[in-house]
């Protein structure tokens, strides 16, 4: 590949896709996470292939790599790999470009939150719960009892309710475009600024809300009345946000309360946005949350007899939302991708900050 020599793969990846790389690159290192990689090596590259797992420890700082040009990640979160130079300044790696691997894990995520919303809705997980412990057909009030609630058992509709999305990214983006689907659903979204933008980065044809103009509105979440109004808005809360310093801690059982009663709350971001004693407290609150499904959570992974594995009304899965059975060949896509944008005097896409981390 003209103007790039040296490839530096830290990432266990499938053979057919490290055959590619060879393609394309003079020289391909292959030292997988944690294995020690050569100094020779490491004076050499001109572009590093990252894992979610991040550099591996022999690495120290990145602007000790001489002719280190570009890092592409190879997952959307970046909490493992920034680090790697948060003992620096960061205008000492301003000469490298970042990407993250953004917009591959539409083909999985956005159908994890459809089946999260169908299921809580239904409260499928008591049913399947109950029939698969008791071996039996089980009735309506059953159900109700298992979920904590009372009344007769009515399965709940999404037609006419507000989605609002916390994160219009392209997990965001493609969450909206599949909910969009159901007739009369009001779409929102907020992200930082509160601006519809363009997407510019990866997009896999036929995903996505390319020019943001499925949501109603825009909120901004630095701005706290805009922020408030958003939150009053959902019947349903879906978020998708990075880990960031921006974005820790930006939901508590005080938000969620800002809902309108009795409705959803979906994380497939990172657990850190919201802790989870306060998931609990808004399912559990007088008209908080009727349900609530996270495939991440706070800690991670969640400890042994957990209050929040007990929870009739909560759905959590082990993070496998972001498994797409073609992850890592869309990866290498981007990082393809990126790098003949980069000889054509192109910026790459997906372009994130060492900074903010996003």
């Amino acid at each position: 590949m003209g103007g790039f020599h040296n490839l530096l793969v830290i990432h266990t990846i499938p053979q057919d896709q490290l055959d590619r790389v060879k393609k394309e690159f003079e020289n391909v290192y292959y030292y997988p996470f944690p294995r020690d990689i050569p100094e020779e090596v490491l004076e050499a590259i001109d572009v590093i292939f990252v894992g979610r797992l991040g550099f591996s420890p022999c690495i120290k700082s990145l602007a000790e790599l001489p002719k280190l040009w570009f890092v592409q990640a190879a997952s959307t979160g970046l909490e493992r790999i920034i680090p790697a130079v948060a003992s620096i300044s960061h205008k000492d790696v301003t000469h490298v470009h970042l990407a993250n691997a953004a917009g591959g894990y539409v083909q999985t995520i956005p159908n994890f939150v459809i089946s999260y919303i169908t299921a809580l809705l239904g409260l499928i997980p008591s049913q399947i719960y109950l029939q698969r412990t008791q071996k039996r057909w089980v009735h309506g009030d059953e159900v109700m009892a298992d979920a904590g609630l009372k009344g007769s058992y009515v399965g709940k509709s999404i037609i006419g309710k507000t989605i609002g999305f916390l994160g219009y990214g392209t997990l965001g983006r493609e969450s909206a475009r599949l909910c969009s689907i159901f007739p009369k659903v009001r779409l929102i979204a907020a992200n930082s600024d509160g601006k519809r933008k363009a997407e510019d980065g990866y997009v896999i044809d036929g995903t996505g809300d390319f020019d943001a103009s499925l949501p109603a509105q825009m909120y901004s979440t630095n701005d706290p009345t805009s922020f408030e109004a958003f939150l009053k808005e959902c019947d349903i809360l879906v978020a998708s946000l990075p880990h960031t310093k921006q974005t820790v801690g930006l939901l508590d059982s005080g938000k969620l309360s800002l809902m309108k009663p009795g409705g959803l709350f979906i994380n497939v971001g990172r657990g850190s946005l919201i802790k989870s004693e306060h998931i609990l407290e808004s399912l559990d609150a007088p008209n908080g949350l009727y349900g609530a499904a996270i495939d991440v959570t706070d800690p991670e992974p969640l400890e042994d007899n957990h209050p929040l594995w007990s929870h009739p009304r909560l759905i959590i899965t082990p993070h496998l939302s972001g498994e797409p059975e073609n992850e890592m060949q869309t990866s290498i896509d981007i990082l393809l991708t990126n790098t003949q944008r980069l000889v054509a005097g192109k910026d790459v896409l997906n372009k994130c900050s060492f900074e903010t981390g996003y």
